[in-house]
């Protein structure tokens, strides 16, 4: 069993990805390149001083493109071209809209799940889209936070006035609807609006859009990496069950500002068996070997979450030429504080845009480049 496969059986496992089971179709047509690029901080404080800036929630769900038109079925478009038609948030969306005058509008949101007026984790979500019950489909909503185009035209108002707009368009509406959101220039009233729907309600954190930039908040701290190989040993040394056919930890690393693969430590696979096992299948895209780490081909990426950061002098380098790893150099990097396997990732490639530096918060980022 591959982990791919292992991955898509088990779906009460939190890494568990898969679409929905009904009305899906595959289009060459992506929205990846739409997907907004943010940078980290650690908390209000931490933001650039501003005059005035728009605050929303971040759900944890989907990266979507939800298109309306008027002659044709609506739908929903996620970043991989997997186009979703008829549930009930979609067929919401497009009641709607059919009440106001546009033949056409495309806006981004998150396709995310809510029960009893909380939002579900990602891997919650993913289970009701599993399932493809008619019922647990209703817990699937469409959170808006952008409005792309309308008939046919690039939308070029402020935020404020986009989600003001298109708060009225869905009022009254239980599935699809603008996530909420707050106008302030008061560092205080933002703080107050995360306290309350993050760490009061539940949603992931928040979306900052300051000073014509924007920037995340989130209470749990995470990252996508790539696995560069299996460590061989325990953390004192000692060999571990690599040699029993188990890889029970992973060495991994992301990709640095001048394109290098920069090693940041290593993540426990976790206590399942099974998911063991099928990590060790990947040793047959070995790379090279040595005592401590079994290196294979950097193709395959998974989240991590942390407690905390600390910068660990410096890590080496290397460049991938297709078939081994070659040492550059060393550089400053970090380490991640009691890091924990989330998810796999198979949307996410090996590059600086899905595993690059800006991952890590702007103050640590600063920190990196004075070292």
């Amino acid at each position: 069993m591959t982990v791919a496969h292992y991955a898509e059986k088990q779906s009460d496992l939190p890494f568990s990805l898969k679409v929905f089971t009904v009305n899906v179709s595959v289009v060459d047509w992506k929205i990846e390149q739409f997907k907004p690029q943010m940078k980290i901080v650690d908390t209000v404080k931490d933001l650039p001083d501003f005059q005035d800036g728009v605050f929303q929630v971040k759900a944890d769900g989907e990266f979507s493109m939800a298109v309306f038109n008027r002659n044709s079925d609506s739908y929903t478009l996620n970043q991989w071209g997997k186009m979703r038609t008829d549930f009930s948030a979609v067929n919401q969306f497009a009641e709607a809209l059919r009440k106001t005058v546009y033949e056409s509008v495309k806006v981004f949101c998150e396709l995310y799940a809510k029960e009893d007026g909380k939002p579900l984790r990602l891997d919650q979500f993913i289970s009701i889209v599993k399932s493809g019950d008619s019922e647990q489909l209703k817990k699937v909503h469409i959170g808006v936070w952008a409005v792309h185009e309308i008939d046919g035209q690039p939308v070029t108002f402020t935020t404020r006035a986009l989600y003001d707009m298109a708060s009225e368009w869905f009022k009254g509406y239980s599935n699809v609807g603008v996530l909420p959101y707050v106008e302030t220039r008061n560092v205080a009233s933002v703080q107050a609006f995360f306290e309350s729907y993050v760490l009061g309600i539940g949603y992931e954190g928040i979306v900052c859009h300051v000073s014509s930039d924007l920037f995340k908040i989130k209470p749990k701290k995470d990252l996508d990496a790539v696995i560069l190989g299996f460590n061989k040993k325990s953390s004192e040394g000692k060999p571990n069950r690599f040699r029993h056919g188990e890889v029970t930890s992973l060495h991994i690393g992301l990709i640095g500002n001048d394109g290098n693969f920069l090693e940041i430590g290593d993540v426990g696979s976790g206590i399942d068996l099974k998911l063991r096992k099928a990590l060790f299948q990947l040793t047959s895209t070995k790379t090279n070997e040595d005592e401590d780490v079994f290196w294979i081909k950097p193709q395959i990426i998974v989240q991590v979450s942390y407690y905390d950061l600390y910068i660990n002098g410096k890590s080496r380098t290397f460049v991938h030429d297709g078939v081994n790893y070659h040492y550059v150099k060393d550089a400053p990097s970090v380490r991640l504080r009691s890091p924990v396997l989330l998810h796999f990732r198979p949307d996410k490639k090996a590059r600086i845009e899905d595993i690059g530096m800006r991952q890590l918060p702007l103050k640590t980022l600063q920190q990196l480049e004075t070292n």
